[in-house]
């Protein structure tokens, strides 16, 4: 997956995500992306729920910014049970900031 943002600007990441399975998203720690934001988008609104789909799917959401223009670099994103050491999934996301 590649992205093109704006140096200063806040942009979004999503993955896709079902975390009542105990599979999350977590973004590596990286000094030169700002994290602005984590939440979790389900499909369908609440009001078109109506309490059926519990534990439905959805998309985890991060909201980043970088303050570097001109700048090329991976976001490492990586997918797994808080209590498992090893990882389910990996993404990476190649940023080119104008």
């Amino acid at each position: 997956m590649s992205r093109e943002v704006s140096s200063g600007e806040a942009f979004d990441i999503f993955l896709p995500s079902i975390p009542s399975t105990g599979y999350v998203w977590y973004m590596e720690d990286d000094p030169l992306v700002e994290l602005l934001r984590e939440d979790f988008l389900p499909d369908l609104p609440i009001e078109q729920n109506r309490g059926i789909l519990c534990g439905g799917s959805g998309q985890q959401l991060f909201t980043l910014i970088c303050h570097y223009p001109y700048y090329q670099h991976d976001l490492h994103f990586y997918r797994k049970r808080i209590w498992q050491k090893t990882c389910d999934e990996y993404m990476t996301v190649h940023l080119y900031v104008i």
